[in-house]
């Protein structure tokens, strides 16, 4: 029994011995239709195939496995016969998971019914597959993945596009060109936006879950604050200490507000144009103002320039910051003879 060696043959980046000419065009333009109507019959597709986009290891343990199969009587009795991979028996023989047999089972076929018939000699010229265990291991093999330019065999022709077999043993799509089948071609590589749609998607979901995040904790109010003037003032900020909402049952308060419009502003500015309004308008109470605030708490530090504003102009006005109370009018007088 052949023991299954999955790191045995590789394809070779190394350019290969391409011949040139109209007549050897013609000839492998020939067998490669021959080869598409041929795994057709097993129902693997090109076109299909040009969009699995494998990795350079991928297609050589694909390789290696298909080779296996060409020595195998039984696995490629199996394949000639019913047109498909026996899985389980070609997974058990290998050690290989059914799974990835499954996945890749179409590739797998195209490269045994390519190097096993010999009907298809000017095809296999193109590629120069290297047998590992009698190859120098410091001898380059990789592939570059995200190369620009990529080259391969016109293998299938359609309305808006080409595929090519590359020396590597991938299909691949490229933009159509007046070429024939049989012909080398050099194709411009995939666009940006094909190479990279996979982490440009993952990025737009991120980004996506960032911005519904932020848009979530903006919209969400967190704080209720009630200035009692006259007119008794409730506004509802956020965390970022912006004004979401705001809202008076009299006219004098809806006056007050259509004024200093304070949705969307910063809460120290909202509260300080309610004082300067409030003011103006002889809305202020002779006690002075209270302004409670109820759920999150507010930094008293972070109402700056309400408190500039009531130092200098000797207001007298109580916070009850959830339960504690604070004169604003003492608190910024203290600040000011400590520094």
């Amino acid at each position: 029994m052949i023991k299954f060696k999955r790191n045995k043959y590789a394809f070779s980046k190394a350019a290969s011995l391409l011949s040139v000419g109209k007549e050897f065009d013609k000839k492998r333009g020939e067998q490669l239709s021959l080869l598409r109507k041929e795994v057709y019959l097993y129902d693997v597709h090109i076109k299909e195939l040009s969009k699995l986009n494998p990795t350079y290891d991928v297609r050589n343990l694909m390789l290696n496995l298909a080779f296996f199969i060409m020595n195998d009587v039984e696995l490629l009795e199996i394949l000639n016969e019913r047109r498909k991979l026996n899985i389980s028996l070609l997974s058990r023989k290998t050690r290989i998971g059914k799974n990835f047999i499954d996945k890749w089972s179409k590739y797998i076929i195209f490269y045994t019914i390519l190097f096993s018939n010999p009907n298809y000699k000017f095809i296999q010229d193109y590629f120069r597959i290297v047998d590992l265990e009698k190859t120098n291991s410091s001898q380059n093999l990789s592939v570059m993945e995200e190369e620009q330019n990529s080259k391969g065999l016109v293998i299938k022709k359609n309305e808006h596009s080409i595929n090519l077999l590359t020396s590597t043993g991938e299909i691949i799509k490229t933009k159509k060109v007046d070429v024939e089948i049989g012909q080398e071609h050099y194709s411009s590589g995939k666009s940006f936006f094909k190479k990279n749609k996979l982490k440009l998607f993952l990025g737009f979901i991120i980004i996506m879950v960032l911005v519904g995040g932020f848009f979530y904790q903006y919209n969400k109010k967190i704080t209720t604050i009630m200035i009692h003037t006259t007119s008794q003032i409730k506004m509802e900020t956020n965390r970022f200490n912006k004004v979401l909402y705001s809202y008076s049952k009299t006219e004098k308060g809806e006056a007050l507000l259509n004024e200093i419009k304070p949705n969307g502003e910063n809460l120290d500015t909202a509260i300080l144009d309610t004082i300067k309004y409030a003011e103006k308008n002889k809305m202020m109470p002779e006690k002075g103002l209270l302004i409670t605030i109820n759920g999150t708490s507010v930094n008293i530090k972070t109402l700056k320039k309400t408190g500039e504003y009531i130092y200098k102009n000797k207001i007298n006005v109580d916070i009850n910051n959830n339960g504690i109370q604070h004169k604003l009018y003492t608190i910024i007088k203290n600040q000011k003879e400590e520094d």
